[in-house]
């Protein structure tokens, strides 16, 4: 027994560097760039400073301009010279072997790795299509009918980097699946990548910004949960996210419609989304032009929601980035829906102060397929509690309002409906704005204090000038003033809503169709009638019938 100790401790003490490790520090954070664009580098280098990451830690290495690379490019210009560098430079204890695999790839021997993270830089390629070279009938046999392919996202097998050997037909089983805390051992074996890119670089490097900024003030805004889509099981997911995300006390609106949410919908502050389904950008991330607070994630289900990420409004991934998300996921072929990452476990680790990268690794069931992670993976974006994002209150800034409203929610739950009432008055003076009055108002008038509530909305009275993704508060307003008796006020706002600059149409007809009825209502025939009549004249005409063969 003896004899083994003294063999296994030189042995150990030789692997303990590479054992990774559940905390990520900057400085084992590898970034992976396009040496042959130069825009691929400069974005390298600009998160390695924000980051703090030793510059050293950049590798850029000659590369594809091309989105999508067959499997046989893959191999030979980029899997086989980075693996190289990895080990030259240290980062993978292993050495390179004489020969090749099956699937034409160095040989290599892998003992372990120190790669806390690995941040792929746009410009790198993002997709790896279905080499016939590397799928064989013994593969045909053994997988499952969906799983009979090559395809994969590059960021899905450079995630294996350190894993040695393995197949490349089908999906390959990720060890750390689903564990909050996993161990060392299972961490050797995994490499958590994630992908800074999108349709142009500054929408790339914004993900940098916007997520240290949110590190530093915290997530502000609201939360959604589009449910409604093709699967039960995804459904399920959802309606379990929607439930974590009751527990946070961020406001949040669930809409169960279909197929997506429409721009007619609240939609402000967007700081958590999930949804799904539709191939491409559509609703509200489409139609509405939404001010996206910094740090905001959004989660979006669907098979295809990153073929490209290189165009503004095809699949859900690019477009979002454009629009200002500090973080999203994406699927680059058909994974189907349990091969997709899993947003229940993606939430739950962030909102139990994990990084952007733990939570993906624990959330995603295989790797050697088709996800991808987008965002800076060192980010936290539950790392400052809501006490202190309570101290350093911005009247300049329209997010802040969010953070009392979070706090309303909080005062709700532990104090009661007055406590928050009283609290979000007093607020509503430092940090005056829509959502805010709202909210305020609305606790006020279904506690009996209408008196209150309607001087409290007098600043909204006689003007207003509203975002478009503000258009839907402020009818929310208007029906308060028309709840509190002020119908007059609430029509002259619901009118003003109908032609706000920037109005998409379903916002405009949803408008009209509230301005006829609450005229309605009040025996404001005439009004009522010219509100139908607009809505008549901007209605798009019923699409024409198909021809039939």
């Amino acid at each position: 027994m003896s004899r083994w100790i003294g063999f296994l401790l030189p042995l150990l003490s030789f692997l303990s560097p590479f054992i990774a490790r559940a905390e990520i520090d900057p400085a084992s954070v590898v970034i992976v760039a396009n040496s042959s664009d130069p825009k691929s580098v400069d974005l390298a280098k600009y998160y390695a400073e924000k980051r703090e990451v030793p510059a050293e830690n950049i590798i850029a290495l000659p590369m594809p301009a091309a989105e999508t690379l067959s499997g046989m490019d893959f191999v030979e210009k980029i899997w086989d010279p980075l693996t190289e560098t990895l080990i030259e430079e240290g980062w993978i204890s292993g050495s390179v072997r004489n020969g090749r695999d099956d699937y034409t790839r160095q040989n290599v021997m892998v003992f372990g790795h120190k790669i806390g993270a690995m941040v792929v830089c746009k410009g790198v390629p993002l997709r790896v299509n279905h080499e016939k070279l590397f799928y064989s009938e013994a593969d045909a046999k053994r997988l499952p009918k969906p799983f009979q392919t090559t395809r994969s996202s590059v960021d899905s097998e450079l995630a294996l980097l350190a894993a040695g050997p393995y197949r490349l037909a089908g999906p390959m089983r990720n060890p750390v699946y689903n564990e909050e805390d996993p161990s060392s051992f299972a961490l050797e074996k995994v490499v958590r990548v994630s992908r800074l890119d999108g349709p142009s670089y500054a929408a790339a490097q914004r993900m940098i910004d916007s997520a240290i900024q949110a590190e530093k003030e915290g997530l502000k805004g609201r939360a959604y949960v589009d449910i409604g889509g093709p699967h039960k099981n995804g459904d399920k997911w959802l309606g379990e996210v929607a439930e974590l995300l009751g527990g946070t006390d961020y406001d949040l609106d669930v809409d169960r419609g279909r197929p997506i949410m429409k721009a007619s919908a609240r939609f402000d502050a967007p700081a958590l989304y999930f949804g799904w389904y539709t191939r491409s950008v559509a609703g509200v991330w489409k139609d509405l032009d939404v001010a996206v607070p910094p740090g905001a994630i959004a989660f979006h289900i669907h098979s295809f929601s990153a073929t490209t990420v290189r165009k503004r409004n095809v699949g859900w991934s690019g477009p979002l980035i454009d629009r200002g998300v500090a973080a999203t996921v994406g699927n680059v072929f058909e994974p189907y829906l349990e091969g997709t990452h899993n947003p229940v476990l993606f939430l739950d680790s962030l909102l139990k102060g994990k990084s952007l990268a733990e939570a993906a690794v624990r959330s995603n069931r295989f790797f050697s397929w088709q996800t991808v992670l987008f965002g800076d993976p060192l980010y936290r974006p539950f790392a400052l509690p809501l006490e202190e994002q309570l101290k350093d209150i911005d009247p300049m800034n329209s997010f802040d309002q969010y953070v009392i409203t979070r706090e309303m929610n909080r005062l709700i739950r532990e104090e009661g409906e007055e406590a928050a009432a009283d609290y979000g008055k007093r607020k509503f003076m430092q940090c005056p704005g829509f959502a805010l009055a709202l909210k305020t108002a609305t606790l006020l008038r279904t506690n009996g204090r209408s008196v209150e509530a309607l001087d409290l909305l007098s600043p909204f009275r006689y003007s207003v000038n509203a975002a478009p993704d503000e258009i839907a508060v402020v009818v929310g307003i208007a029906e308060e003033f028309n709840y509190l008796g002020d119908t007059a006020t609430a029509l002259r706002l619901l009118e003003a809503m109908t032609n706000a600059p920037g109005a998409p149409l379903d916002l405009q007809l949803s408008v009209l169709q509230k301005a006829a009825e609450v005229a309605k209502d009040a025996g404001e025939y005439v009004k009522a009638e010219q509100f139908r009549q607009i809505y008549e004249q901007r209605k798009p005409p019923p699409p024409e019938p198909k021809k039939k063969s």
